[in-house]
């Protein structure tokens, strides 16, 4: 894990790359029918519904204006964290917002996480699944985010097990990304394209839609605001077929295995701190 110091000078920035291609299995280092055959097997993979357990993953959260890792004056205070970075919080790790970084989603649950505000000293409370019976009692707060009996903010969420790729240093490493209050209409944008993607089956030519895993995204950062105040939220545009990427290969194995694991239950998210959702809008709201 890595420790403060090290997320200092360690601050990764993913590098967005645009240019849509076409998957050349020659480069992929498995034969091509192995391979486009195992495409076609994993057809809509990763969409189902789940339930999560035993492996912990960090989560990936952005740093907002009052985010305790950009206050000089607070303990958990990361030297160069600005607000609308991206942050592993986990390992302390710095990507840059305005930069972006590679994701290739991988597993998809919406769930109703419970956060801690930070007045109370922040961070994940508790995950209480899709069961809506859990705004039961709650009311809205001046940021139009729904509160229970404790003073917690219940938030419908959307959560992507997903893959980050570094092409700067080759490394891809899995991480939770969730999506929240006004993030939600990020998602729904992010779940059409996903399930609009088709791809033709070589062997009858018929369009399927390939496994999540099947491409990658860009992910940047960019700032927003209503009348409960401002924040930075995500910016989404499609990248590169996975395979396709550096070691585009052994990429789309490592989203399979964890896929699996999800699956399995023997995966889950943690290090909730700083992830607190942003304000609400009233049409994203179960209430």
């Amino acid at each position: 894990m890595a420790t403060k110091k090290a997320a200092k000078k360690t601050a990764k920035k993913g590098t967005p790359d645009k240019k849509q291609e076409l998957s050349t299995p020659e480069s992929t280092g498995l034969a091509s029918k192995e391979l486009l055959d195992m495409v076609m097997e994993d057809e809509g993979a990763g969409t189902e519904d789940m339930s999560t357990r035993d492996m912990a993953i960090p989560r990936l959260t952005i740093l907002q204006s009052g985010s305790p890792q950009i206050k000089k004056r607070e303990a958990t205070y990361i030297d160069g964290a600005e607000e609308g970075m991206i942050f592993d919080t986990v390992g302390e790790v710095l990507f840059s917002g305005e930069d972006g970084i590679i994701l290739i989603p991988v597993a998809y649950r919406r769930t109703n996480l419970e956060w801690i505000p930070r007045e109370n000293g922040g961070g994940l409370a508790g995950d209480h699944g899709p069961d809506d019976s859990i705004f039961n009692g709650c009311t809205k707060n001046d940021k139009k985010q729904l509160v229970n009996a404790e003073g917690n903010v219940i938030s419908p969420t959307a959560e992507y097990f997903i893959l980050l790729h570094n092409p700067e240093t080759g490394d891809t490493l899995p991480y939770v990304l969730s999506m929240s209050s006004t993030q939600l209409k990020v998602s729904r944008k992010w779940n059409t394209a996903m399930n609009m993607l088709r791809v033709p089956n070589p062997s009858t030519g018929a369009q399927i839609c390939p496994p999540m895993f099947y491409k990658s995204y860009n992910f940047t950062t960019v700032p927003e605001s209503n009348d409960a105040g401002t924040w930075f939220g995500w910016k989404v545009e499609p990248g590169k077929e996975t395979l396709n990427l550096e070691n585009g290969t052994d990429i789309y194995l490592m989203a399979r295995a964890l896929r699996e694991s999800v699956k399995e239950g023997r995966a889950s998210a943690t290090g909730g701190e700083g992830n607190e959702p942003a304000p609400a809008e009233s049409d994203d709201a179960p209430m």
